[in-house]
This record gives structure tokens, C-alpha cells and sequence, in this order.
């Protein structure tokens, strides 16, 4: 099963950001109900892999973290392959953030060392956009450059199954671990 660990966004947020989105007119538009801070990518893994790992998440408490968005930004280098809503990466994130990869190494995945930038995929785009389209979208950065986004603590980390299709993703939560004091060990399992 594909599978990665990511922290929800809650309605009223994903509201936002959807109208966001949809204000750009190139590239496909990401469901708002796919919206999510990945916080560990497990790739391709075992279903029983993925279970010693759901253990592990259950008997550990997670912290919690305040998630703020810093400003929209386009991932991808000269060429943009995804707009994404940036996550100012706190301590309190980082620290979730490390307590997820330790738990997920303890459950003995490969941990790929890669800087952390916390971030809200919003829409993605071909691999042949023109040049014209670059600056539309850079356009389109500057005129939302300034718009505030809502902030949310997140009460869980959730495991999502992604199951690919030709028309973009969908994800299945499978599990959801309780972050901060609600974080006792407790676990909610998808039926």
C-alpha cells in the first residue's frame, strides 16, 4: 500500500484555500478535501509494515503544534510543478515533525534526510507549462502575495492509504492519533 502520515485541515481553512486556488486558472486543481501538511511519506510499503508502525503511533504520545501559513509560493525551481501554501515551521511543528520521522524509523522505514518545508499542495501543474503561463502564475503570487490565511491547531495526525488514478489521488484515512493533551495513546480507526 502507498502511504504517508499528514495532519489535516479543517474545513473552514480549506474553504480558504480553495477560493484561493480557484482565483488561478492554469493547472488541476487539488480537492480541497485532499488538502494536507505531509509530515512523513512512506512511499510504497507492506500492509504489515505499515501496521508495526500504526503500533508504534498508538502507544506513544505525539505533541501538539499550531500551524500558521506564511504566503503562497510554486515548488518545482524555474519551472513551477506545484502551487503550494507555505507552513511557518515552529519549533512545536519541527518537534511533531521529528517525533513522527523517530517513530516511523523505529517502525524500521528508510527516513530520507530532506530539509522540512511544511507546506499545502494546492494545485499542480504539466510538465510543459509556457512561458506565458510562468507569468501568469507569478502574476497571480504577487496579487494574493499578501492575503492572510487562517491559522488551526491540528487535533490528530491521520495515516492515509493514496490510491492513484489517472485523474489525481485519493486518500483513505486509515487511522488517526490524538496530538497534544488529547494524546494518550488514544487511536481512531477507519472502518
Amino acid at each position: 500500500m502507498r502511504a504517508f502520515l499528514a495532519l489535516e485541515v479543517p474545513d473552514h481553512v480549506a474553504g480558504v484555500l480553495d477560493g484561493i486556488q480557484s482565483e488561478l486558472r492554469i493547472g488541476r486543481e487539488v480537492p480541497s478535501e485532499n488538502f494536507h501538511i505531509t509530515l512523513a511519506f512512506l512511499g510504497e510499503q507492506p500492509e504489515s509494515d505499515v501496521r508495526a508502525l500504526h503500533d508504534i503511533l498508538t502507544e506513544g504520545a505525539l505533541p501538539a503544534a499550531q500551524i500558521a501559513f506564511n504566503e503562497l509560493s510554486c515548488m518545482g525551481g524555474a519551472v513551477p510543478r506545484v502551487l503550494c501554501a507555505d507552513v511557518h515551521a515552529t519549533d512545536a511543528l519541527r518537534t511533531l515533525a521529528t517525533s513522527v520521522r523517530r517513530s516511523v524509523s523505529l517502525a524500521g522505514f528508510d527516513v530520507p534526510r530532506r530539509r522540512f518545508r511544511p507546506h499545502v499542495t494546492l494545485k499542480r501543474f504539466g510538465r510543459h507549462i509556457s512561458p506565458e503561463q510562468i507569468q501568469q502564475i507569478a502574476g497571480f503570487l504577487q496579487q494574493v502575495g499578501g492575503y492572510p490565511l487562517p491559522s488551526f491547531e491540528p487535533q490528530r495526525l491521520v495515516l492515509f492509504e493514496s490510491t492513484l488514478h489517472p485523474d489525481g489521488a485519493q486518500y483513505d484515512a486509515l487511522a488517526a492519533y490524538p496530538l497534544g493533551a488529547a494524546g494518550d495513546g488514544a487511536c481512531e480507526t477507519a472502518t
